[in-house]
């Protein structure tokens, strides 16, 4: 969060996916890496996160830094908040 408020980022938006960014990281684990947990993680952020009535802005900036926080697959972080 440091980092976070001294590039002036959203800080809702870093709380929100630093708790949610490795939710499925056991399974890609128990997968033997057959899937991106980013990617997937993403998915079940934007489920989870409608189910509790975000709003589709958060949800969406949300997922990009999930997906984007893995820097093996091919999502490059746009935002600041995928960057930090």
């Amino acid at each position: 969060m440091k980092i976070g408020r001294k590039e002036k980022a959203d800080l809702g938006i870093l709380e929100i996916a630093a708790l949610l960014h490795d939710i499925c990281k056991s399974d890609e684990l128990r997968c033997k890496g057959n899937f991106c947990h980013a990617e997937k993680g993403a998915e079940l952020a934007k489920e989870i996160l409608k189910k509790y009535g975000v709003d589709e802005d958060t949800i969406r900036r949300v997922a990009h830094c999930i997906v984007a926080h893995r820097y093996r697959n091919n999502h490059k972080p746009e935002t600041i908040e995928a960057k930090v």
